[in-house]
């Protein structure tokens, strides 16, 4: 079987096209978690020498009255800023921030019900992580929390 002149050099560029797109995928993205620890949830942040910030997109936590703490995992150049971690619309649910140069924990009342909202599929809260390299501030993350009661 013959193919069509030009057919292998149509597959070569739709391969180096993918593979281009994929490597311009957005920092930052990694795969839902559910929170760790009986009382607490533990996060952890890394930031890369470009100052692109990681951290789980979707993290899930069940149980009322749980800290949730982020833990930075960068060099020593890295820090959170004051408002290292910024819930976008914390309401009464979010509360008692507790800032750090390589921590920073809120406290979440996540009652029941949370778990009940939307069908089911918990509460969702937006956040914003910011981190600063020495005094300069890196592009901001902006993850979820899914409260599920």
């Amino acid at each position: 079987m013959r193919t069509k002149p030009g057919f292998f050099a149509l597959h070569v560029v739709v391969l180096v096209a993918v593979a281009v797109l994929a490597g311009c995928a957005a920092p930052g993205k990694l795969e839902p978690a559910a929170c760790s620890g009986p009382d607490h949830c533990e996060i952890t942040v890394t930031v890369d020498e470009a100052c692109n910030v990681n951290v789980q997109d979707k993290v899930d936590v069940a149980g009322p009255n749980r800290a949730i703490r982020w833990r930075l995992a960068a060099s020593p150049a890295f820090r959170f800023a004051s408002n290292g971690i910024e819930f976008r619309h914390p309401g009464t649910m979010f509360h008692t921030p507790t800032p750090g140069n390589t921590t920073f924990i809120w406290h979440d009342r996540n009652p029941p019900s949370q778990g009940q909202a939307n069908g089911g599929q918990g509460t969702e809260y937006e956040y914003e992580v910011h981190v600063l390299r020495g005094d300069v501030a890196c592009p901001v993350h902006d993850p979820w929390i899914v409260n599920r009661g």
